[in-house]
């Protein structure tokens, strides 16, 4: 196709009709557009085929460690050089910004390296091509190397004016972002990562919309509203009949009061009720359980986390050290890192003990927060038992086999095991990128009062689709779904679950979902491949 544009072009320029100038310039767009849409289709979602259960898998994950030396081109495929390091921020869960040592610097010689300052390049801007039969992997940023934002660019380590070494690394990531036009898609919004005073998140409390609760936990989560980068610690309560959801707080706050919720037990709620789409929920005040009292705003909605920022958590990986549960007890030192290259996202480490180097112990990164009282890094988990084979012990994995387990399956059986969403985010986000072009952009959670197939003529045969009636914390809604995935797997739906649904809402009837993901028990089923 590309040939008999070019050939045409080249006519019209015999011709007299097109300047050579600008059949030059054409060829010239023609060639990058066609070098893009190379680019694009490596990284293609393979079609979902029929009666899979499971969600496809989008990308492969990454080993952090093996990422180093990578060729890093630009937006035409110029060398740029290669990857240094990663900088990872662990509050949110994300590589922040990538390393890229110029030139063509030796990685035996460690001399000649570190005589050369590594350019730092937000991760937002780059993307990974795997290696194929007929070329290596790289990274490619998409900024050309003539380019002042790549000729100016920020280097590592960081310094002022003055060359002293800042000790604020956040505030210099800002103007890394800054440097390259690309503020927005700065993963923290503030010092407070999304969770501060003034952020958007905080505005959304209505005092006027103050209402008080008193029911029992169904559920305990993390959870990632709008507007904020670090996960929140989200609870689920049943209210006559009605599924409330309470933000309490981040995570880095709420988990160091000392209270563990259980579902099953009673609370009383005081806050304000925010719409957030695609739902509605309350951003809790003051929280009564267990015979304790826990404080979160003030009654204008001032956060109580508000006057102490958390620790400054952006490192290198090869800075990344120890980590410890919340209890103190010691889990090891992070060996590598699993990234998810689609979002540039975290999904779990492994974790190496000095006194056993067979076995690496994995655990979520979304769970993995800075040690306030040190370099150290803390895992929100309680103390782990003694015993290694105990269910309740993190996950073991071959050290000779860690890069076989480098895999979707893994990281959400962590995540399911843990209570945490995957990389960050909600798990339907990750393979919602094979639905149609308009995405997924419905949910509904809540507890189920009816299961029944779709009403059809009465001269029409069975359906095999089926509706769920659920009970919501905006009302009653109908999710409906493809019966075969779920008769294909061991999911089991049943009266009195509490279930969450993801797809596209029916513009004819009003509560009424087409579910493209069902999730229960922890568990996730795609039942659709494409938008109805």
């Amino acid at each position: 196709m590309h040939a008999y544009l070019i050939l045409g072009w080249a006519r019209q320029v015999l011709s007299g009709r097109i300047a050579c100038s600008s059949c030059l310039l054409a060829i010239v767009l023609l060639a990058v557009a066609s070098e893009g849409r190379d680019c694009l289709a490596q990284n293609a979602v393979p079609a979902n085929p029929a009666g899979q259960a499971r969600p496809v898998q989008i990308a492969a994950l990454l080993r952090g460690s093996t990422l180093r030396g990578t060729p890093v081109v630009d937006l035409v495929g110029a060398p740029l050089g290669k990857l240094d390091d990663l900088l990872v921020e662990v509050e949110s869960s994300r590589v922040a910004a990538i390393l890229v040592r110029p030139g063509e610097a030796d990685d035996d010689n460690p001399d000649e390296a570190s005589a050369t300052k590594s350019k730092v390049v937000p991760a937002a801007l780059v993307n990974y091509h795997p290696a194929s039969a007929s070329r290596p992997a790289k990274l490619q940023v998409t900024i050309p190397s003539a380019s002042e934002p790549w000729r100016d660019a920020p280097t590592w380590p960081p310094v002022d004016a003055a060359g002293a070494p800042l000790a604020d690394r956040l505030v210099w990531l800002d103007d890394v972002y800054k440097h390259f036009g690309h503020a927005w898609q700065r993963p923290c919004v503030d010092r407070w990562w999304g969770w501060g005073p003034g952020s958007d998140y905080n505005a959304l409390f209505t005092p006027e919309r103050n209402l008080d609760l008193r029911g029992t936990i169904l559920g305990v989560t993390a959870a990632w509203p709008v507007c904020v980068s670090s996960p929140s610690v989200r609870l689920y309560v049943e209210v006559d009949g009605l599924v409330w959801g309470v933000d309490l707080g981040p995570v880095w706050y709420v988990v160091n009061q000392g209270i563990q919720f259980e579902p099953g037990k009673a609370i009383e709620v005081r806050g304000a009720e925010a719409l957030i789409m695609p739902e509605r929920l309350v951003l809790a005040v003051e929280v009564k359980y267990d015979g304790r009292t826990l404080r979160l705003r003030a009654d204008d909605g001032a956060p109580a986390w508000g006057a102490a920022p958390p620790v400054a958590s952006l490192k290198l990986l090869s800075e990344l050290g120890a980590v410890a549960t919340v209890d103190g007890q010691a889990l090891g030192r992070v060996v590598d890192l699993a990234i998810d290259h689609a979002g540039w996202c975290v999904a779990y480490a492994a974790l190496g003990a000095a006194d056993d180097a067979k076995s690496l112990t994995a655990v979520p990164a979304s769970l993995m927060t800075s040690d306030a009282a040190g370099d150290n890094l803390r895992a929100m988990i309680g103390t782990t038992p003694a015993d290694a084979t105990s269910p309740e012990a993190p996950p073991r994995l071959d050290a000779d086999q860690w890069a076989a387990a480098l895999d979707m399956a893994l990281a959400r059986r962590l995540a399911a095991r843990y209570g945490v969403p995957f990389c960050g985010q909600p798990a339907c986000t990750h393979v919602a990128t094979s639905f149609a072009s308009r995405g997924m952009y419905g949910h509904a959670l809540g507890r189920v009062m009816a299961i029944e197939p779709c009403a059809v003529p009465a001269d029409a045969p069975p359906p095999d689709r089926w509706t769920l009636k659920l009970l919501t914390s905006s009302g009653p809604s109908w999710v409906t779904f493809d019966a075969e995935p779920v008769r294909r797997t061991d999911l089991e739906i049943r009266i009195g679950d509490v279930v969450s649904a993801w797809g596209w809402p029916d513009a004819t009837r009003r509560g009424e979902l087409h579910a493209g993901i069902l999730e229960a028990g922890g568990r996730y089923l795609r039942v659709r491949d494409a938008a109805p």
